[in-house]
C-alpha cells in the first residue's frame, strides 16, 4: 500500500451515529462555563469549538476523511504525547506507538477501537495546533475531520475493553468544548459503563496484571471519573459513579513512562467547587438545624464527604496537598457539628410533641 494517503474504506453499520443531531444545541437555561473555571476542562476543550453551529451545516455519518501519510501522522501522534497526554495521560505512549506501527497502513473502521483512538489522537494534535495559531480555521477543520472519523464508529464501541473506554473518553474531552454538553455527557456515561464492566473502579487484584497494566487502568478510570464529575456539575445531573462503590487507588507518578500524572491536581481543582458548596451548606445547617430540608441536605453531602475520606486514606495524596487536608478537616468538623445540631433539634422536637 502506498505511503502517501490511506484510502477511506467503505463502512456500513446497522446503527449510525448522527453527529448533526448529537451536536444540536439545546437551551439549558444556564451560562456556558466550567464550574472550575477551566482547571478541570482539558486544554484541548478549554476554548469553544470554533466550527459553524450544527444547524448551519450538514453532517452525515459514517463518511470517513482520509488519514494523512504515516510520517505526518507520526508527527501528530508525537505532538499529542509530548503535550496533552504528558499532563493528562489517557493513552500509554509505548503501547500506542507499538500499535501505530503495526496497524497504521491498514487502519480502517472495521477495527473500531483502534480507529477511534487513532483519530482522537490526530484530532487532539490539530486542536493543540489550532490553539497556538492566530488563524486556527485550517487546524480546527482537520481536527473536525478526524473527530468525525472517530464518532463514526461510536456504535461499535460496545465491547468492554480499555481501548474502547479510552476512545470514548478522548472523544468526550474534545466535545467538552462545544456549546451543547449533551454529546460529551453521553460519551462519558458510555465510557463509565464500560469502565465499570471492566472493574476499573476497583483496585486490580488480578495477579496476572503487571504493575504497568494496573497503573494504566487507574489512569483511565480517574480520567473518566473527573470528566463525569465536571459534566455532572455543569449539567446539574447526578454523578454516574457512586463514590461508595469504588476503591481504586489514585494514579501515581511512576517510571513507566515520561507522563507527569496531574490528574490529582485536576481532581483537587474540582474538589474546590464541591468544597465551597458543601462547607456553606454545612455551616448553614449548624446555624439553622430547623430547616425542613436538613436531613436531605446531610444525605446529599454524603458522597462528597466519602470522597474526601477516601482521598485522605491515601498517604500520597494527603502528603501532597495541604489544601486537601484543610478541606477534609473543615468538612469533617462542620459535618459533625451540623449532624449533631440537626439530630438534637429533631429529638427536642419529638419530645415536645410526644
Amino acid at each position: 500500500m502506498g505511503e502517501s494517503h490511506i484510502p477511506s474504506p467503505k463502512h456500513t453499520s446497522s446503527q449510525e451515529f448522527d453527529l448533526d443531531v448529537a451536536l444540536r444545541a439545546r437551551n439549558h437555561d444556564q451560562p456556558e462555563f466550567s464550574t472550575v473555571h477551566g482547571f478541570v476542562i482539558d486544554p484541548v476543550a478549554g476554548s469553544p469549538w470554533p466550527h459553524l453551529a450544527p444547524e448551519s451545516r450538514s453532517v452525515s455519518l459514517p463518511a470517513h476523511g482520509q488519514l494523512p501519510s504515516k510520517a505526518v501522522a507520526l508527527e501528530l501522534v508525537q505532538e499529542t504525547f509530548n503535550n496533552y497526554n504528558r499532563f493528562l495521560p489517557l493513552f500509554d505512549e509505548e503501547d500506542f506507538l507499538r500499535e501505530f506501527h503495526l496497524k497504521y497502513s491498514t487502519s480502517n473502521p472495521e477495527d473500531a477501537s483502534w480507529w477511534a483512538c487513532l483519530n482522537v489522537v490526530l484530532s487532539i494534535a490539530h486542536r493543540l495546533r489550532g490553539l497556538r495559531t492566530s488563524n486556527p480555521a485550517h487546524e480546527n477543520n482537520l481536527a473536525g475531520v478526524y473527530m468525525k472519523n472517530a464518532l463514526s464508529v461510536v456504535s461499535e464501541l460496545n465491547v468492554a475493553s480499555i481501548s474502547a473506554v479510552q476512545a470514548l473518553v478522548g472523544m468526550a474531552c474534545i466535545l467538552q468544548g462545544t456549546p451543547n454538553p449533551e454529546p460529551a455527557s453521553m460519551l462519558v456515561a458510555a465510557a463509565l459503563r464500560l469502565a465499570q464492566a471492566l472493574d476499573l473502579h476497583r483496585e486490580a487484584s488480578d495477579p496476572s496484571l503487571t504493575e504497568k497494566q494496573a497503573e494504566i487502568r487507574r489512569r483511565v478510570f480517574w480520567k473518566v471519573y473527573v470528566l463525569d464529575k465536571d459534566i455532572s456539575l455543569r449539567t446539574c445531573r447526578p454523578f454516574s459513579q457512586d463514590d461508595d462503590d469504588m476503591d481504586v487507588r489514585l494514579p501515581s507518578n511512576t517510571n513507566l513512562d515520561s507522563c507527569n500524572v496531574e490528574l490529582f491536581n485536576h481532581l483537587a481543582m474540582l474538589l474546590h467547587s464541591f468544597f465551597a458548596a458543601a462547607s456553606s451548606m454545612l455551616y448553614n445547617l449548624t446555624q439553622n438545624p430547623t430547616s425542613p430540608s436538613a436531613f436531605s441536605d446531610l444525605h446529599l453531602l454524603k458522597p462528597f464527604l466519602h470522597l474526601l475520606v477516601t482521598l485522605a486514606k491515601d498517604p500520597r495524596t494527603y502528603a501532597r496537598s495541604e489544601e486537601l487536608r484543610r478541606m477534609h478537616n473543615t468538612c469533617t468538623s462542620l459535618h459533625n457539628e451540623a449532624n449533631k445540631a440537626v439530630h438534637l433539634f429533631r429529638l427536642e422536637y419529638t419530645a415536645a410533641f410526644a
